[in-house]
């Protein structure tokens, strides 16, 4: 029997978190997903896989006047809430974080299914390209 289990799909969550801060003058500047090491990211994807990889990541951003901030990101509760703190004192920041969760408000976590397929399913379908 072929069993499916399906998964909240962050990517879209945190590429829109990217995509806001971005437009708020906010570029990713480095990823820590939990190892004692600091990840240079470069680019926007970059920055999704890493903080994608974990439940939770800092990810440190720079801003338009040079200084560099911090946001904490917690990925497992509901989209609007993913970003569980950040550094105050940047009025941009405020309006990033705000227009994000407001985005992701009214809207539920995307989801994927990952098809898990039985070892007797595997062994028919390995037959039947045998034969094939």
């Amino acid at each position: 029997m072929n069993k499916n289990r399906v998964y909240n799909d962050w990517n879209p969550v945190v590429l829109s978190l990217l995509a806001h801060l971005a437009d708020a003058g906010f570029r990713p500047l480095a990823v820590n997903n939990g190892d004692d090491e600091i990840i240079p990211v470069y680019q926007p994807r970059e920055a999704a896989d890493e903080i994608t990889a974990v439940d939770e990541a800092v990810l440190y951003v720079k801003g338009n006047d040079g200084k560099t901030k911090t946001l904490l990101i917690v990925l497992g509760n509901e989209a609007w809430e993913s970003v569980a703190d950040y550094m105050a004192g940047s009025p941009e920041l405020d309006r990033a974080v705000d227009a994000f969760s407001k985005e992701w408000e009214t809207k539920r976590t995307p989801k994927i299914v990952n098809w898990e397929i039985s070892d007797g399913e595997r062994a028919k379908r390995r037959n039947y390209l045998k034969r094939a």
